[in-house]
């Protein structure tokens, strides 16, 4: 994993998935708090704690959330809370 910071400073993980048999690392995603990803039992999904948002709360309030994303890259969806 890694973190990068966006212009209004929230750091954002990536997790990364690498072929056991070597090849370059691909982001398969990349959300605020991005933490303790965990592969699906068929392979196809990673799922990961992340944080979200909290719809209608001001200032922007942020809460862990799982989010899934495809194995081979795509984008990462919310599995619970706020969508």
């Amino acid at each position: 994993a890694s973190c990068t910071t966006t212009a209004d400073g929230m750091q954002r993980q990536r997790i990364v998935s690498v072929d056991a048999g070597g090849g370059a690392p691909l982001t398969v995603a990349e959300v605020p708090g991005a933490d303790r990803p965990a592969w699906s039992p068929d392979g196809q999904w990673i799922a990961f704690e992340g944080w979200a948002a909290i719809p209608g709360v001001l200032p922007p309030t942020y809460a862990t959330q799982v989010y899934v994303s495809p194995a081979g890259g795509g984008a990462a969806r919310l599995a619970t809370g706020p969508s």
